[in-house]
């Protein structure tokens, strides 16, 4: 008995044995199938990186190729002055792109063989549909490069101030140029010469004896009477080689005299000095506000002041001046006012965020008045510092209105270290009066001469007169 249930339990062990292996090699050989029929997940191809620069912001997900893409879509999207939606943002950048290798609009896009993030999707579709449209593969730097400077060309159709710098390309913030150090501008009422509003002291022209208010008639032979400004002034850089030669009319006797100049790389050599006027007032022109206006004008100053004793009153001429760093208008700002809000930014959020005068700051001219000189091309940071002096009721603002650049650019690199110089807010002043397309108004307008080296200069004449009627 005990041998026949020794052989049945022996029976059944085998019987359960070989059940057990069946089922195994049963769930092998479908795991295996599954595998070959499963195609390969593109992990290797993908890549999860952080480029969000708002920390309110999912993480974007995107191929290696297009990195540099995504980067650059993250930053528009994010620090732009406007916030555009995932469709408005992929459609500029998609009709960007059509314009340079051929016409495909977005309902040609098809679908990419990755997965990105939501967001970004058709981007993705985008890119792998144009790449694939030509017969030659298109190299992912370069297509990566046409995206990005379409989409900083649709930008620009609305804003000129947002530009695009590749890797081993000119910062548009501080481009230098070949020239004689002239700013001039023309009458369009033809025919009509090219009007000095400034030789740049320490440079070819001012060095040649050319003044304000000067007139310039003629370029290597060549008559500007019916010429426009742009290319007046582009004949003087870049016509001649290295050498120019101006045919100038000075003074009052409408006699002509031709001055040869050597171009050079031009220098703002001189912005923020100080010299004395009718013995009493100070004058200072700043050409723009880069580097450190703010440090020179209280130097100069109190050059003048050790030299000269007590000033009775400030010219701050900001005629033709371009602007340039926000952060160096709030300093000069706080030269002369001690506390208070200069300007305020308004971002993609809408929130307003104020610049401060700092801490500790004391007017420097206390009791003394001040006049602030301008014209229709002072922009941007010289309208900051105008406004910001005209809401204070700490000057005069003499000449005509500014330009009407009330934005704010910020310089933001990418991943290779090219950048963007891009628009991201609109500024205001201290009473929060828009200057964007509008300006700043000066309390006292007279219009700019075009004989100013025969009739003098009207708008410094009425500044003086200012000084004179307010000065202790």
């Amino acid at each position: 008995m005990n041998t026949h249930f020794e052989k049945f339990i022996a029976k059944t062990f085998v019987i359960l044995f070989f059940i057990l292996l069946t089922s195994c090699t049963g769930i092998a050989t479908k795991s295996t199938a599954d595998a070959l029929q499963t195609p390969p997940p593109v992990v290797q191809t993908l890549l999860v990186k952080n480029i969000s620069l708002n920390p309110n912001v999912s993480v974007y997900a995107c191929p290696i190729q297009m990195l540099k893409l995504c980067d650059a879509y993250s930053i528009i999207q994010n620090r732009y002055i406007t916030r555009m939606s995932d469709d408005e943002l992929t459609g500029m950048f998609i009709r960007g792109v059509t314009k340079e290798i051929g016409e495909t609009s977005i309902e040609d896009i098809h679908s990419a063989p990755f997965v990105c993030a939501p967001h970004t999707q058709k981007l993705c579709d985008a890119y792998d549909t144009i790449q694939n449209l030509h017969s030659k593969r298109i190299p992912d730097a370069k297509l990566t490069e046409i995206f990005i400077r379409g989409v900083i060309g649709e930008i620009q159709k609305n804003d000129p101030y947002t530009k695009y710098t590749p890797l081993g390309g000119t910062n548009p913030l501080f481009q230098r140029y070949s020239g004689v150090g002239l700013i001039s501008d023309k009458d369009e009422h033809f025919p009509s010469p090219l009007i000095v509003r400034q030789a740049i002291q320490g440079n070819p022209a001012a060095r040649a004896g050319i003044k304000r208010g000067d007139r310039i008639t003629h370029v290597n032979g060549i008559s500007l009477a019916y010429k426009n400004e742009k290319d007046s002034n582009a004949l003087i850089r870049e016509g001649g080689g290295n050498r120019v030669t101006l045919t100038v009319i000075q003074g009052c006797s409408e006699k002509t005299r031709n001055i040869t100049l050597t171009k050079q790389v031009v220098h703002d050599v001189t912005s923020g000095q100080v010299r004395l006027m009718d013995g009493h007032y100070a004058y200072v022109h700043l050409e723009n506000f880069n580097g450190y206006a703010d440090g020179r004008v209280r130097s100069t100053l109190d050059d003048l002041q050790k030299e000269h004793g007590d000033i009775k009153g400030l010219i701050i001429d900001l005629r033709d001046n371009p602007g340039g760093s926000v952060l160096q208008a709030v300093k000069l700002t706080g030269l002369f006012v001690d506390k208070g809000d200069v300007l305020y930014e308004k971002n993609q959020d809408g929130r307003e965020i104020p610049w401060k005068i700092l801490e500790g700051r004391k007017d420097i001219l206390p009791g003394k008045p001040i006049v602030v000189l301008v014209n229709n091309d002072s922009a941007s940071a010289s309208e900051l510092f105008a406004g910001a002096m005209q809401d204070f009721g700490r000057a005069v603002i003499v000449g005509t209105n500014t330009y009407g650049k009330g934005v704010m650019q910020t310089e933001v690199y990418l991943k290779d270290k090219s950048s963007f110089h891009l628009t991201i807010a609109y500024t205001f002043t201290p009473n929060h009066t828009a200057i964007h397309k509008v300006g700043i108004k000066p309390d006292v307008i007279v219009k700019e001469g075009a004989n100013e080296s025969c009739t003098g200069d009207e708008q410094l004449a009425a500044a003086l007169k200012i000084l004179h009627e307010r000065g202790n």
